[in-house]
């Protein structure tokens, strides 16, 4: 296991290598959106076009020369990054684009031109690599659906150096996208959590404690789809200017640089989903306490319907207890009337009728106490 993991650590350094140009050729970025459920999917799909490819991907990067056809497949993370290089340019079936199973994100070209026209119609164009590269763009998709860069080498390159610089670009361009994607989600969660924010307390604490559990709940929804997305895009965003101070980016002929024109544009969406995360935290905090709060008023407001019931209790079983004691009274009373009765019937014909009377009076309290004896006797064995 140890060997395996230590493998794996030294492969994923070399898993997407930096390709090899020899010429500035015209070069067609594609990135498509991937996940475990739809990889399959996808790349039958790009086998459809590019019949070389294995029946099973490789690990990292797939490369292959045609003639002067370069194509390169990198896997990622969440897509596939396939860049075609020739001489006169590729343009894909629009049919095979349209019949892609999961969304293309990047559809970017990049051109060499001469640098003395580099900066025509362009919104930011830098000087990078001290002065050896010029690169411009005005980011925005033509009619055919892609995106063009437009670059030129001042000084002559190896075909290593020139790889990994296009490499880098071709990143830069990748990353700039994926900062930005779902960004429509981050505006919808906004009246979301308003609406979350301004719902109205209810006066019963049993229908407040369920707006609160269902606000819980949306905002757990909510947390769901946009937390991952969110911190992706931070970390794409810094991505981006991380490979541009990487490139050295300059600004060129007094036009906006990439790194300028792109944080005027790309930061402050990435600081409006943050502070839409912020947000539903506050809020999510806020709901946790009052629930927190209400669940406890119930409690206690339980508490004391308890109390009131068993001090409730307690007086009616005192009660029963006065009144069972007076019972006894009277039913000791009344057996040791019918038992006096008895007793004195059975020895009338024993004793002499003008002592009867007083034999009676001393049998009272004897009667008595033996009813009294005897009914406590049948109490306590009912009770144990």
């Amino acid at each position: 296991m140890t060997d395996r993991l230590r493998q794996l650590a030294h492969a994923e350094l070399h898993a997407r290598p930096f390709p090899r140009f020899e010429a500035d050729w015209p070069i067609l970025l594609l990135c498509v959106q991937t996940s475990p459920d739809t990889f399959a999917d996808v790349w039958q799909w790009l086998r459809q076009q590019l019949p070389n490819l294995p029946d099973q991907p490789a690990a990292g990067a797939w490369v292959t020369r045609t003639g002067q056809l370069d194509i390169r497949v990198e896997q990622h993370t969440e897509f596939l990054a396939i860049s075609w290089r020739s001489p006169e340019g590729v343009q894909p079936p629009p049919v095979w684009l349209a019949a892609a199973p999961m969304e293309i994100l990047v559809l970017t070209r990049f051109v060499a031109v001469d640098p003395e026209r580099l900066t025509d119609q362009v919104d930011s164009a830098s000087s990078m690599l001290g002065g050896a590269l010029r690169v411009a763009s005005q980011f925005s998709m033509g009619p055919d659906g892609t995106c063009e860069w437009h670059y030129a080498f001042t000084r002559p390159q190896t075909p290593e150096s020139r790889g990994r610089t296009l490499q880098m670009l071709m990143e830069v361009e990748t990353y700039r996208v994926l900062s930005l994607i779902q960004m429509d989600k981050v505006r919808e969660a906004h009246p979301t959590l308003q609406a979350i924010a301004k719902a109205e307390r209810a006066s019963a604490d049993q229908t407040e404690l369920e707006v609160l559990e269902r606000n819980e709940q949306e905002l757990d929804t909510l947390w769901q789809s946009l937390n991952w997305r969110v911190s992706a895009c931070r970390a794409y965003h810094d991505l981006v200017f991380q490979r541009l101070l990487d490139l050295d980016d300059q600004p060129l002929d007094e036009l906006p640089s990439l790194t300028e024109f792109l944080r005027r544009r790309m930061t402050p969406a990435i600081h409006t989903s943050e502070t839409v995360m912020r947000r539903h935290q506050e809020l999510a905090q806020t709901i946790s306490r009052k629930a927190n709060l209400v669940r406890t008023r119930l409690q206690l407001n339980l508490e004391t319907q308890n109390t009131e019931l068993l001090s409730s209790l307690k007086q009616t079983a005192q009660r029963q207890i006065r009144l069972q004691s007076t019972v006894e009274g009277l039913s000791t009373v009344a057996i040791s009337y019918y038992a006096l009765g008895l007793l004195s019937a059975a020895i009338a014909p024993w004793i002499d009728k003008g002592q009867a009377g007083w034999v009676k009076t001393a049998l009272v309290p004897v009667v008595i106490a033996g009813v009294w004896f005897a009914l406590q006797r049948i109490k306590r064995s009912l009770g144990h």
